[in-house]
């Protein structure tokens, strides 16, 4: 599954997978639907995401691929067990790297050493490494690496 994250584009799949695996949303689905004014005179609720998520939550407002604000929820969601860090690898802004180091106690020295629990993702945006390494970070500590 890492190569599959490692390629994943930005979007709604994507931020969906992050609601599931970090923040806890079940039952999530995708709906295609208009907000209007119902037959009882309710609001419903726009085209995206809707699902049981945290504190009642039925309806997901997040963009974590693609809106540096929500992604940055991730980082806090993770700062509890990860020392986290975000680059800019290039010379044009155009390559990001997200590092996330489990927090174990261990120094990693050389800086390149990787501790099991360690992940990282390169991507175009500072948002889209930070999603991507999320979800390997943590698909990993469910299959036990």
């Amino acid at each position: 599954m890492t190569m599959g994250i490692d390629t994943m584009s930005s979007g709604k799949e994507l931020d969906g997978l992050i609601a599931e695996n970090v923040f806890g949303w079940k039952n999530l689905v995708w709906k295609e639907v208009s907000s209007k004014v119902d037959e009882l005179g309710r609001w419903t609720s726009p085209t995206g995401w809707h699902g049981d998520g945290p504190n009642g939550a039925t309806y997901l407002t997040k963009a974590y691929s693609t809106d540096m604000g929500d992604a940055w929820d991730v980082v806090s969601q993770l700062s509890q067990k990860y020392r986290i860090s975000v680059h800019d690898m290039s010379v044009d802004g155009k390559w990001w790297q997200c590092s996330l180091e489990a927090r174990d106690g261990k120094y990693r020295f050389p800086v390149e050493l990787a501790h099991k629990g360690d992940e990282f993702a390169n991507a175009e945006t500072p948002a889209l490494a930070i999603c991507r390494a999320a979800l390997k970070a943590v698909m990993g500590e469910r299959n036990g690496y």
